[in-house]
């Protein structure tokens, strides 16, 4: 209440010192025009902040106002009359090609001039103007927009159309030779419409409307699916675009269309051929797709949108502008010709606060000046040539729109209605709290003298929403809300018990719940507990009710964790010789049901397998893990590692010692020298062998068969066989010998 007290007295002390008004309305504000440009096919238009109106381009029936038929390659001013300017302008729309141009006074009357054969002047008659004709019966207006046909939007959330309606462009349910319209007539069943558009830069035969709830209606020709209902089917009165909301803005191109979001992303449908809709493709859409940045990136923090011929534009809340689709002429503004189904930046451009775009496009800067690119061939770029341009070229003639004056009045109106029409004590406090913030803060903004028109809009915004949201507070009886935040986990098969489930309302509360796994239940005093007989995540729904509607309500994600298992270890086998066979590792310990997986993870003295299988191979260790599977209900386990050391079995000697013994008598005169010499040499080997400590198993297995085969390959010494089948002459040279001998001694 404190912080009421001092706003009303800061209030009421501005206001006795004159810094502010009671009626903050002044001559000044009323007067203040905002600058905008406007683009049709091939003409332009400026609004200067004094409220007269600047145009250039093409004016061969007249649309530049000017009282001629000459195209302008420079800006020349629109006049209500000879001599004298037309002024307290608001708002201008440029048509289609060789179409018209409109101009909303600040009275809420239209003026209009140019083309009038199918009655777009709604003058009543179907006379071309060549300077400002009022449309006739119209009045209470606040926005206007130009294509073949024209739309007016009323205070009142009206819509009103005349022109061109062979598609039923005009919405009041007709279409077709003899349904055009030269005075307006209001679109029926149409109503809380905040914006519309016709689309005069991109020769538009359709019409747009935004209605109040984020909601988009479409009318008109649909041969591409520019009306977003799914069909290609042309409609005389509004159909709503399925399944679009929260837009804050609209725009109609050639055959397709754009409607900007609240939260600064854009989305597009209709023709598709130069990749106006941004999306990637060229591919016809008849609802609506998002424009992406690039693939799989939606374009984001958009403030406004332009739709051209075949092309489309934006202004980024940076005051940067990008452009998509066809680049004939230069159009996109990239310094290139080539089109472009994703956005890219117009080269050079900055600080830009408005955008406009026919078949070329045009930019307002934060100070004034204007900047144009593309096609040029009746002057539409302003620069004094027809030269087409790829990339900005400032706009000539010493134009400068300046700048709109910061228009305060509604922020200061809506601090007005927060301090004197509302009561802290009829709203809840939360709300109440939030609505003052906001109200402190939109006072700061309407004293700060260099506060921006944005930061008053936003300021004002802030407040009026803040001021909608508050809460009437009610004093009755209080249901219950649930302020548990959340439950504790538990553990499987193991004790779970919650402290009290809290809630604030009148009580007695009685609770109850829903979704809890086997073995746990809830009490009506607001206990958890039990055993659980499950694992997993439980989505639980808890209920507390007190007698009074509605019960509170909240869900809650309830984790049973698997339990874990008792410790696991592996037998351990015993010492190993590399003489042993191959055998299974067993284990003990561990819960869970699942079965048990060994991993070898060092060691090379063996090989473990999956099973447990060790096979022995060698000297050294064999290092292993095991784990058993938990299961359902049951964490995994590892045991600890196990090594196995694996030594070298004794060496047996006992086959080499007794052969030896059996054949170590042998001698050297029975057999032939060569093989006693290989029988002498295996017998020292193997005795060497029998002898030596550190021989191994192979090298005693290895003597004592050199030796057996040296013993069997011993030759005995066959003097009348052997010998003399190798000496044969020997022997008969002998014998000879002999008996010459004996027959001497007879």
């Amino acid at each position: 209440m404190q912080s009421k007290k001092f706003l009303s007295a800061l209030l009421a002390l501005l206001m006795m010192v004159g810094v502010v008004a009671v009626a903050p309305i002044t001559a000044s504000a009323a007067t203040a025009v905002t600058p905008m440009v406007s683009a049709g096919q091939s003409h332009s238009l400026a609004l200067e902040n004094d409220g007269t109106v600047w145009a250039w381009g093409r004016n061969t029936v007249g649309e530049l106002g000017d009282g001629t038929t000459t195209n302008r390659g420079s800006p020349v001013q629109v006049m209500a009359s000879p001599g004298v300017p037309l002024g307290g302008v608001t708002a201008v729309a440029a048509g289609a090609y060789d179409s018209h141009s409109l101009a909303l006074k600040s009275d809420g009357t239209v003026l209009a001039w140019g083309n009038n054969v199918f009655g777009q002047l709604g003058d009543g008659t179907t006379t071309a103007r060549h300077s400002p004709v009022q449309v006739t019966g119209l009045s209470g207006v606040t926005t206007i927009s130009a294509s073949y046909h024209s739309l007016a939007l009323k205070s009142d959330g009206t819509v009103w159309a005349w022109g061109y309606n062979i598609y039923g462009q005009l919405g009041d349910g007709t279409s077709g030779a003899g349904t055009n319209k030269s005075s307006p007539a209001q679109v029926p069943g149409l109503a809380d419409v905040t914006a519309i558009a016709a689309g005069g830069g991109g020769s538009s035969l359709h019409s747009l409307a935004l209605k109040n709830d984020g909601t988009v209606w479409a009318w008109g020709r649909n041969n591409y699916g520019q009306l977003g209902d799914g069909t290609t089917t042309d409609r005389s009165s509004p159909v709503q675009v399925p399944g679009l909301t929260g837009v804050a803005a609209i725009e109609a191109g050639s055959d397709y269309s754009m409607a900007l979001k609240s939260d600064g992303t854009l989305v597009t449908w209709g023709r598709n051929n130069r990749g106006q809709l941004g999306d990637g493709t060229t591919t016809q859409r008849v609802s609506p797709v998002q424009v992406m940045a690039s693939a799989g990136v939606p374009l984001e923090d958009v403030a406004a949108i332009a739709a051209g011929g075949t092309h489309a534009v934006v202004l980024k809340s940076d005051g940067t502008v990008w452009s998509w689709g066809s680049n004939s002429a230069g159009k996109l503004g990239d310094g290139t010709t080539a089109d472009s189904s994703y956005p890219v930046q117009v080269s050079g451009l900055s600080d830009v606060v408005a955008i406009a775009a026919g078949e070329h496009t045009l930019a307002l800067k934060n100070d004034g000046t204007v900047f144009s690119w593309g096609y040029n061939g009746y002057g539409e770029l302003g620069d004094g040539t027809t030269t087409n341009r790829n990339s900005p070229v400032q706009v000539g003639g010493g134009l400068n729109l300046g700048t709109a004056p910061v228009d305060k009045d509604a922020l200061w109106a809506a601090i007005l209605i927060f301090e004197m029409d509302l009561d802290e004590n009829d709203w809840t406090a939360a709300s109440w709290a939030t609505a003052l913030a906001k109200a402190q803060a939109a006072l700061d903004v309407y004293l700060d003298g260099d506060a921006t028109q944005g930061e008053v809009d936003a300021a004002k915004g802030d407040l009026l929403s803040a001021i909608e949201a508050l809460v009437p507070y009610v004093p009755a009886p209080v249901p219950p809300s649930i302020t548990t935040a959340t439950l504790p986990g538990g553990t499987y098969n193991a004790a779970y018990t919650t402290t009290t489930l809290a809630a604030t309302g009148d009580t007695p509360i009685t609770w109850s719940a829903t979704g809890l796994p086997g073995g746990l239940a809830c009490s009506t005093a607001g206990v958890i507990s039990g055993t659980p007989t499950a694992t997993g995540t439980f989505s639980v729904v808890v209920t507390a009710s007190n007698g009074v509607a509605p019960n509170g309500s909240e869900t809650f994600s309830l984790i049973i964790a698997k339990a874990g298992q008792a410790a696991l270890t592996i037998n351990d086998p015993g010492a190993k010789l590399t003489t042993d066979a191959d055998f299974t590792l067993t284990t003990a310990g561990g819960t869970g049901g699942g079965g048990v997986t060994y991993a070898q993870t060092g060691g090379t003295a063996g090989t473990v397998s999956s099973a447990g299988l060790v096979h022995i191979t060698g000297v050294g260790t064999i290092t292993m893990t095991a784990t058993k599977e938990g299961g359902a209900n049951y964490n995994d386990v590892t045991s600890a590692e196990l090594t196995i050391t694996v030594t070298a079995a004794p060496v047996d000697k006992t086959a080499l010692d007794a052969r030896l013994e059996a054949i170590g008598g042998t001698r050297r005169g029975h057999y032939t020298h060569a093989s006693w010499r290989a029988f002498r040499s295996a017998l020292r080997a193997a005795r060497a062998a029998a002898k030596d400590e550190n021989a191994t198993q192979a090298e005693v297995d290895e003597a004592l068969r050199a030796l057996n085969a040296a013993f069997g390959n011993l030759q005995p010494k066959m003097i009348f066989t052997t010998h003399y089948r190798a000496n044969r002459w020997n022997w008969f040279r002998f014998i000879v010998l002999f008996g010459w001998i004996w027959m001497w001694f007879i």
